[in-house]
């Protein structure tokens, strides 16, 4: 019985894992690929913190590891996903130098917002405190809106990476600012258990 209290640590490095896993995947130019493993991770990151409660093993340590988990698997994932796409797309077009820099810019949005959202929500959340609203959106939502617009274009428009920088730059800073702004979102799991 001793390992079921491992059971969400383990689901959490599994996302972590993954997290990894799809920066490797981003490297060799598997970008569709990448956005797959990147949701799984964010279906397992979904069960982590609800087993743990259900086990009744909720920890600082597990919370922790959550928040490093989701920031490389829901915000240095996608950042890296944007970049290398919107790179590869593009090489060609702009002045190298100047050009790489603006994408490393805007491709940070995810990891940089990410992070701060998720630092704010570790140092104001209390469990005895549950809200039925998040405080921004949360990164694993950005990284799907991210991996599904990137999908939907390289799996059902055109099967090119060719991603307009315009088409990044909105979807990018919207989803960054939105992560981190005072904006609360009704949390669709009370609504649907009440």
């Amino acid at each position: 019985m001793r390992v079921k209290k491992y059971l969400p640590s383990i689901i959490t490095l599994s996302n972590l894992f993954l997290g990894f896993l799809s920066i490797l995947y981003i490297q060799k130019g598997e970008f569709a690929f990448a956005c797959h493993l990147i949701l799984i991770a964010a279906l397992l990151d979904s069960f982590d913190g609800k087993l743990a409660r259900k086990i009744g093993v909720v920890s600082s340590f597990g919370k922790e590891i959550d928040s490093l988990a989701d920031v490389v698997s829901f915000c240095l994932s996608p950042s890296f996903l944007v970049f290398n796409i919107l790179f590869y797309s593009n090489i060609s077009t702009y002045d190298a130098e100047l050009f790489f820099i603006y994408l490393a810019l805007i491709s940070s949005f995810p990891l940089l917002m990410g992070a701060i959202r998720l630092a704010r929500f570790n140092v104001e959340h209390d469990e005895e405190n549950h809200s039925k609203y998040y405080v921004g959106l949360p990164s694993p939502m950005s990284a799907i809106a991210i991996c599904s617009v990137i999908l939907l274009k390289l799996e059902l428009i055109d099967k090119t990476y060719n991603i307009t920088i315009s088409e990044i730059n909105f979807f990018t800073f919207n989803l960054g600012v939105k992560s981190v702004i005072q904006l609360q979102l009704l949390l669709l799991t009370t609504c649907i258990s009440t």
